[in-house]
């Protein structure tokens, strides 16, 4: 019977291999899926992939992050405007403070 040791040594191995056969053979099933997609025209629809709008970006560009609008008087943390207001915001607001008091 084999120790704990040179079981978990084994499955490292068979990890090992395991990965390498899958690349090897995704590889293939690409080449294989390019190929007939070149031979028979075929498009996304026809083959019966979705696309949705959220897969690519109208322009090709990718998104801007965001820029803080609003900050706390003690300048420790700040808060783009969108969605929920931060715990410190809303404190803050709650106490009858007005968002317009943090613009940056």
């Amino acid at each position: 019977m084999s120790t704990y040791k040179e079981l978990l040594a084994q499955r490292q191995e068979l990890d090992v291999q395991i990965e390498t056969a899958r690349k090897e053979e995704v590889a293939d099933a690409i080449k294989q899926v390019k190929t007939l997609i070149q031979e028979y025209s075929l498009t996304v629809a026809e083959c019966g992939f979705s696309v949705s709008a959220s897969d690519f970006s109208a322009t090709g560009t990718t998104r801007k992050a965001v820029t803080d609008k609003y900050v706390t008087p003690d300048g420790q943390h700040k808060w783009t405007g969108r969605g929920r207001a931060p715990k410190v915001f809303q404190v803050l607001l709650d106490a009858g403070h007005k968002k317009e008091e943090f613009l940056i």
